[in-house]
């Protein structure tokens, strides 16, 4: 876990970097603390020194993506999700951003069920991070392996809507007493069209079917 963080806080320093006199230097510490302790698998600790990294340096991509990063692993949903729509909002093509942005959703799927909403933003930023060149399908299998199943997902959200509205669908293995802990219908908008994650998912579908026609013989 301790070699992951810190790959994690490397990737993010290089692809967030900023010239230092811009970030307070106390704000540099809490995010380093912070990393240091999901590491160590304290994320109440590891939280509250992000959190008050991203309360120095509210606009600081590194920090906000490691608050993130932190709050799923934590399973803190709700503040993941928050996060992670700020994140968004400030490097839209950023396949880092992408990347973190469909395990959020895809894990956010598995504890609390699957809506529509939830699988189709996991497909949108995964095909995102395929087309950034930060995924591929050869070198990263449990990527592909999750867009197939969220593909399915969404053609089972469609063909159940078409009998019962709102529907949400629970993964296998999943106690239902457990799901109520939050609204998934209250997620924060996170701009993308309806229309655009349509899109998205039609170019996904492609990848899929392309991937499924090379690999058919192996």
């Amino acid at each position: 876990m301790l070699a992951f963080c810190l790959g994690i806080y490397m990737l993010c320093t290089n692809s967030f970097a900023a010239p230092p006199g811009l970030l307070q230097a106390s704000a540099l510490r809490n995010d380093t603390e912070g990393m240091f302790w999901a590491g160590q698998g304290d994320y109440v600790r590891s939280r509250e020194h992000l959190e008050q990294a991203v309360l120095e340096s509210p606009y600081q991509l590194r920090f906000l993506l490691h608050l993130a990063w932190a709050s799923r692993f934590a399973q803190d949903y709700p503040r993941a999700v928050v996060i992670g729509v700020r994140v968004y909002a400030l490097a839209p093509d950023s396949g880092v951003v992408h990347d973190e942005l469909w395990r959020l959703y895809s894990a956010l799927g598995r504890r609390e069920g699957y809506d529509q909403e939830i699988v189709l933003r996991g497909i949108y930023h995964l095909e995102k991070a395929f087309e950034s060149g930060r995924l591929t399908g050869d070198n990263d299998p449990e990527a592909i392996q999750e867009l197939k199943f969220l593909l399915s997902m969404e053609s089972r959200l469609e063909e159940a809507s078409h009998h019962t509205w709102g529907v949400r669908i629970l993964a296998e293995g999943t106690d239902p007493a457990s799901v109520a802990l939050w609204r998934i219908e209250s997620l924060p908008d996170d701009g993308v069209s309806r229309k655009d994650q349509f899109k998205v998912m039609d170019r996904a579908i492609s990848r899929q079917q392309d991937w499924d026609q090379q690999h058919k013989n192996t």
